[in-house]
């Protein structure tokens, strides 16, 4: 079925598709500079242009555009997008670079051998389709990569699986090769031509659909982070605290377990920010939420209440274990210290106050009352301790 296809026809498609794509993605980074590598991938994608292009004018130029130029193309091309992908993850890439410099420089030797030493299309078949099915491997491990500092969502999972069967395809195709009869001339090479071209399309298609798709997915999470995120801290803010606590609530109420709760107000914190100035109060604040999330556990929830004051969510926890830690809190908050801007070392302590939910009439600002009332017990016994309301 495939036989019916003309080769130059469909090179002229892809050199189209890969022109289109190539110019949008660019554009599109120019207009969202904060997606870093989508420009790369745009640029990828003319080199895959440049080198349908070139291989549509065989035999109208000579095989070192048409075949030595062309082929390498195709891999640089490949590897800028993998470069592209891995920006837009957050990873610096290492062993991959010198794997993909390798690759570079033994696809010159042999294209170089199958050109002009030992000529063989079959044969620079074979290694082209090696080098890109290793490249687009490397691709796949960096979309599924747990290490990003982008995490995975169903748009990588999407994009890594298709890579991987791309993977496979090109190195079927070499293993195909090696077994087929000699080619004489790749323009009129049937099927075998013109399946690696319609794969090519597909996979810029792919490629496109499958960068926006993550675009957007990171946008709408940005967006929930600055919804529910306190910008300067980046534990919960207090919208986010109200719509955790309706659900713990919830979880209370079915689990038949009640939670507690920690008020922690940072001592003398006006007087830092007096004395200090606002700078060293931002860095202060910063540093004793990193603390709290160091040292809760995974199903706690930090939260800024306001100002210097934070609220701690202890899920399906007593009284007695919450004071246990809170009073570990309060001894990591004793421990660390500050810089100031004379490079001297300012101590900051807190003061905790603890309760927890009881019967179903006790509302949350009941316990927020509470947990406010403790709060002021601690700093009335002299801050840098904690006390418990009932």
């Amino acid at each position: 079925m495939l036989d019916i296809l003309d080769l130059r026809t469909l090179l002229i498609n892809c050199l189209l598709i890969c022109l289109l794509f190539g110019i949008g993605l660019i554009l599109y980074y120019i207009n969202h500079p904060k997606f870093k590598g989508i420009e790369k991938i745009g640029v990828g994608f003319l080199i895959f242009g440049c080198a349908t292009l070139l291989i549509g004018l065989r035999v109208y130029i000579s095989d070192f555009y048409s075949v030595f130029v062309a082929n390498i193309a195709f891999l640089v091309g490949t590897i800028c997008i993998h470069r592209g992908i891995a920006s837009f993850r957050g990873l610096i890439l290492e062993k991959e670079k010198h794997i993909e410099q390798a690759m570079i420089l033994f696809l010159i030797i042999c294209d170089v051998i199958f050109t002009y030493i030992i000529p063989s299309i079959n044969g620079r078949i074979v290694v082209i389709s090696i080098f890109v099915s290793l490249e687009l491997a490397l691709i796949a491990g960096t979309l599924l990569s747990n290490s990003a500092r982008q995490s995975r969502h169903l748009s990588s999972n999407f994009l890594g699986t298709v890579y991987i069967l791309f993977s496979l395809f090109f190195l079927a195709r070499a293993a195909f090769t090696l077994n087929a009869d000699v080619t004489i001339n790749f323009m009129d090479s049937g099927t075998s031509g013109v399946l690696p071209f319609l794969v090519l399309q597909a996979m810029v298609l792919c490629t496109g659909f499958g960068i926006i798709w993550m675009a957007t997915t990171f946008l709408e999470q940005d967006l929930r982070d600055q919804a529910t995120l306190d910008p300067l801290t980046l534990v919960y803010n207090r919208r986010a605290l109200d719509e955790i606590v309706a659900h713990e609530y919830s979880r209370s109420t079915r689990n038949k377990k009640n939670f507690s709760v920690v008020m922690i107000d940072i001592d003398f914190f006006k007087k830092l920010n007096d004395e200090f100035g606002h700078q060293f109060g931002d860095k202060v604040l910063k540093e004793f939420a990193l603390v709290l999330c160091d040292n809760v556990r995974d199903h706690d929830t930090v939260a800024r209440f306001g100002g210097e004051e934070f609220v701690i969510i202890l899920p399906e926890t007593g009284v007695g274990q919450a004071m246990r830690i809170a009073e570990k809190l309060r001894s990591k908050v004793a421990e660390s210290h500050q810089s100031d801007t004379t490079n001297q070392s300012v101590f900051v302590t807190a003061s905790f106050g603890v309760t927890a939910s009881g019967a179903k009439s006790d509302t949350w600002n009941k316990v927020l009352a509470r947990a406010d009332k403790a709060l002021y017990s601690a700093k009335h016994s002299g801050r840098n301790c904690v006390a418990v309301e009932c």
